[in-house]
């Protein structure tokens, strides 16, 4: 019967969270701030997740979630529809046009896939979000190349057959969080000089979120770039 109870518990997320993301999806604009609080979502311990904390983590970090969104939408769009307008019309074809839009998707994509965690994981402006998206790289390059490729290929498929994205978003949500995650996990056990070992363990304790330690990533301790205090 655990079985089953379980089982059900994990059906009702996926088609609650599914439902979620492509309701934001349809209409834009709500989309991006859906996904960082369906990533925030995520991070918490299976019995511990809560559907409230998706809207929590949005009105906690709603200013730079604001910011992050035009940005963001603004790069996709953009870059999308030039990529898709030239694809179903060769005879206007620009290879300089086409080439700097698919540089541009790629930077978007980087963004939405390493942006989550340091919103949630940080108070940053969006000129240091940005900053701060290239330079996750170092907590895995492998672990940011798999949230990548699994954004990006959500993103080509549905250029091809937009209905894939139903099934799918859920679980490349997932990754994205899983792999995003362990870089987090990697920057801040190496800024803290400790192991990511240690640092779970301590987690798990509630010990090292009071120290409120600096930027991870960048030493240049400018205010309001401190570790968030955040709830497991």
């Amino acid at each position: 019967m655990r079985g089953f109870r379980i089982f059900g518990e994990y059906l009702f997320e996926y088609f609650v969270l599914t439902m979620l993301l492509i309701l934001s999806l349809a209409l834009v604009v709500p989309f991006i701030p859906i996904y960082i609080g369906v990533i925030s979502y995520f991070m918490h311990k299976r019995d511990d997740r809560m559907l409230k904390d998706i809207f929590i983590t949005i009105k906690e970090n709603i200013g730079i979630i604001i910011k992050f969104t035009i940005f963001e939408l603004i790069i996709l769009v953009v870059s999308f529809l030039n990529v898709y307008f030239f694809r179903q019309h060769m005879e206007g074809f620009n290879i300089v046009i086409l080439v700097i839009s698919y540089i541009f998707l790629v930077l978007g994509i980087i963004f939405l896939a390493h942006a989550p965690m340091i919103i949630i994981g940080m108070n940053v402006n969006l000129r240091q979000l940005i900053y701060n998206s290239f330079l996750f790289f170092f907590g895995g390059v492998v672990n940011s190349f798999i949230a990548i490729v699994a954004l990006g290929g959500l993103v080509v498929a549905a250029s091809y057959v937009p209905y894939v994205v139903i099934p799918l978003i859920y679980f490349v949500v997932l990754v994205v969080e899983y792999f995003t995650y362990k870089n987090f996990l990697v920057l801040k056990a190496k800024k803290l000089k400790t192991s990511v070992y240690e640092l779970t363990k301590k987690q798990n304790e509630d010990i090292y979120f009071d120290e409120e330690p600096q930027n991870i990533i960048n030493e240049k301790g400018k205010e309001g770039r401190k570790w968030k205090r955040k709830r497991y």
